[in-house]
């Protein structure tokens, strides 16, 4: 159930909104009832600026899903629980406007605080829950994203994201740790260019940054994995060539029977740069230590695509 209400401020149209509603579920399986209630104010100004301000909070619940049911021995735990989430975020939409071409900015701010969280761990790839609403939590960052023209005519984006999310398991005296998806930084560019004397020659390039995720030994408590894996890291670019855009007439007349044909040439992780996705334990037997073996993601790949719309 949702309603909206909105009023007017000002003679110049300033406006204020408000979205209101509540969601409830009933899942037979643990005989659960939950209502998660939440509401978005919002303030558009009448400025030079074509802005938008907004608050939200909602109370959000999650039921498990059946990998989260199972523990460690197999077993389906029938008293689970679903996952809270109480989210506050403030952000902005802004849409402004450099060196006379459109641009939209929008940044986010928000704390959730999470409670009857499922603890999971990661094995090599593979995901491990624990079966049981056993941990409090907290998630809370910053994110920012342009996107607009930096070459006129051609959108082109940025982001960055800075965040933490961390779980405190009742019982293991070890306090707040960072839960396997705590990736403080990640930053990514996505930018396009053409050939001005031939706009149908495009080129893109990407980066990718993120720093690592937690990882530890292998049936170690989970307040030892705490360790990081090295920073991902990633650069791709790519070559267009288009022979018949939509609505344009194509210079060889058998391709006009098609709404767009392009041929393009994609290189994936350019530098070759060997981004770490897991590690392989080795157990030395005289020393009955650990010692951890990365495993790497594929260093370049090539992507050749030729496409043809109807």
């Amino acid at each position: 159930v949702q309603d909206s209400r909105s009023w007017r401020l000002d003679s110049l149209g300033s406006r204020l909104a408000l979205a209101a509603g509540i969601r409830t579920h009933y899942w037979s399986f643990n005989e659960q009832i939950t209502w998660s209630p939440r509401a978005t104010l919002s303030y558009n100004p009448v400025s030079e600026y074509d802005a938008v301000w907004r608050f939200s909070v909602g109370w959000y619940h999650q039921p498990p899903i059946y990998r989260e049911m199972r523990d460690l021995q197999g077993g389906v735990n029938a008293d689970i629980r679903a996952q809270e989430s109480i989210h506050f975020v403030l952000g902005n939409d802004l849409k402004l406007k450099l060196w006379d071409r459109p641009f939209r900015l929008v940044t986010e701010a928000y704390y959730k605080q999470l409670n009857d969280l499922i603890p999971y761990e990661l094995d090599n790839v593979r995901i491990r829950y624990s079966a049981q609403n056993s941990a409090n939590g907290f998630a809370a960052g910053l994110d920012a994203r342009i996107n607009g023209e930096f070459v006129p005519g051609i959108d082109s984006w940025a982001s960055m994201s800075i965040m933490t999310v961390q779980e405190d398991i009742r019982g293991d005296q070890a306090g707040y740790i960072p839960r396997p998806t705590d990736r403080r930084v990640n930053f990514g560019l996505y930018f396009q260019d053409y050939l001005p004397s031939d706009p149908s020659f495009r080129m893109s390039l990407s980066l990718f940054y993120g720093t690592g995720f937690p990882f530890g030994p292998p049936q170690s408590a989970r307040a030892e994995q705490t360790f990081r894996i090295p920073a991902y890291r990633r650069v791709d670019i790519g070559f267009l060539k288009v022979f018949k855009e939509r609505g344009k007439k194509a210079k060889w007349s058998v391709l006009n029977q098609f709404e767009t044909v392009w041929v393009g040439l994609e290189v994936f992780n350019l530098l070759e740069i060997r981004n770490t996705v897991s590690y392989l334990w080795v157990r030395d037997i005289s020393t009955a230590r650990q010692y951890a073996v990365p495993n790497y993601l594929t260093n370049r790949l090539l992507n050749l695509k030729l496409a043809f719309t109807l």
